[in-house]
């Protein structure tokens, strides 16, 4: 009973902040302090300020938006002692994970703004960058409940990156997001709406995997 009321009483975001070590820094340092410096550079050093910003927000931002996240859930299904989440059947690791992606969702739509300051237009940007950090922490989540483990997650969201990377051209092409021009407002229905439609439906069946976890062989 004891033990019981210590968990429930729990600051479960510090503790697993403390987990992860100094790697809980990157995200801030990546948000806070690379990205803007290199926006800077480009607009400073570059004729084609607009592309380049492109260039870095799409890099960056989806990627480090679900650094903690992957984190998290690492220390949820892998760290020694993780039975002990469940001994109140309180635990709900979705919400757990979507209050530090929701920080980091914050980070990237400030850096969209600043990014908006010398070009009002990428304004428009925001909309598909949040999509996609939403798209990359519902296949996060719903990849890590599934295979009740991280590695699979980290290798799946590295390759999807990759192959953006690679495929990016000036056509943005559904299902890939990733393009050396801004969105348009028709692109926000042929390309973020199906992102955002299959972003709810990991989340929901990552939750009923998440729900089935009940012992960690």
């Amino acid at each position: 009973m004891s033990a019981e009321k210590n968990i429930k009483s729990l600051n479960t975001t510090k503790y697993f902040l403390k987990n992860i070590g100094v790697l809980r820094f990157v995200p801030f340092v990546v948000f806070n302090i690379l990205t803007p410096v290199l926006i800077l550079i480009s607009f400073f050093n570059s004729t084609d300020y607009l592309t380049n910003a492109l260039m870095i927000t799409q890099y960056i931002c989806p990627l480090f938006s679900v650094w903690l996240s992957v984190f998290i859930l690492r220390e949820f299904l892998e760290a020694e002692g993780r039975e002990i989440f469940y001994c109140t059947k309180r635990m709900n690791l979705l919400y757990e994970t979507a209050k530090l992606f929701a920080l980091s969702l914050l980070n990237v739509l400030l850096i969209c703004v600043f990014c908006s300051i010398p070009e009002k237009y990428f304004l428009i940007e925001s909309v598909r960058i949040i999509i996609v950090c939403i798209f990359y922490f519902s296949l996060t989540y719903f990849l890590s409940m599934l295979c009740k483990s991280t590695s699979i997650t980290i290798f799946s969201i590295i390759l999807f990156t990759l192959i953006n990377v690679i495929f990016k051209s000036d056509i943005i092409k559904f299902p890939l997001f990733m393009s050396t021009t801004l969105i348009t407002y028709k692109d926000i229905f042929t390309l973020c709406l199906p992102f955002l439609i299959i972003s709810i439906l990991f989340i929901s069946l990552g939750r009923f995997f998440e729900k089935q976890i009940t012992s960690f062989e």
